[in-house]
């Protein structure tokens, strides 16, 4: 037998995982939502489970680099600490996929650009924990209708009644009660359902901001 085909048959190949875990944020730089859920790839009805939802207060984060604030600016230190805290997430969860909401232009470019640069810190995390994983992103728009909220609803409250339908429905598990969660956390918990149970044809990217 020859050293070649030896080594193929003794070298296993790479196992395959029956769960995947994905990091679902909504982006921003006063606010960021984020949460950790899995799903069972082997069968196609089970639930997504989320196993942790909580939304980062990017200024309280960034209350102890007092050097920073004074040296750069309190928005650069935000945005450090968020990367910082993003980096600890992804060290302690170890995720699969990781999908942010894209940003949105609309009638608030100053807003636009604050996710942006929210989103290149979300970045630098990613990078520093593992360069070969992509940054994916989700429209808005499709986001709520992969939820069953009109893409065009600016109303907060119908987000969270769509997530509450989710689990009625017993698509969706909650570690805790929805009541707890604020709107920032119930939208990154829909970024990952909508990432991973599509209705509509989703326009995801790799995002390059």
């Amino acid at each position: 037998m020859s050293l070649e085909l030896s080594l193929k048959m003794t070298v296993p190949g790479p196992s395959l995982k029956s769960t995947h875990r994905i990091l679902s944020i909504d982006p921003g730089t006063n606010h960021l939502g984020y949460a950790i859920s899995e799903v069972y790839l082997m069968d196609p009805y089970e639930p997504m489970e989320v196993i942790e939802v909580d939304t980062l207060q990017p200024g309280n984060l960034a209350k102890p680099f007092t050097t920073l604030i004074e040296v750069h600016g309190e928005k650069v230190a935000k945005l450090y600490a968020l990367e910082q805290a993003i980096k600890r997430i992804l060290e302690r969860f170890k995720p699969d996929i990781i999908v942010s909401e894209s940003p949105y232009m609309g009638q608030f470019p100053q807003a636009y650009a604050a996710l942006v640069e929210c989103l290149k810190s979300i970045r630098s995390a990613l990078i520093d924990f593992d360069p070969c994983k992509p940054l994916n992103s989700i429209d808005p728009a499709t986001i709520k209708a992969s939820v069953g909220v009109s893409g065009k609803s600016g109303d907060k409250n119908l987000m969270s009644t769509a997530i509450k339908k989710l689990i009625d429905e017993k698509k969706l598990i909650l570690p805790c009660n929805l009541s707890e969660l604020d709107e920032h956390s119930i939208d990154a918990i829909a970024v990952g359902y909508a990432y991973l149970f599509p209705k509509v044809p989703v326009k995801k990217s790799r995002t390059k901001h």
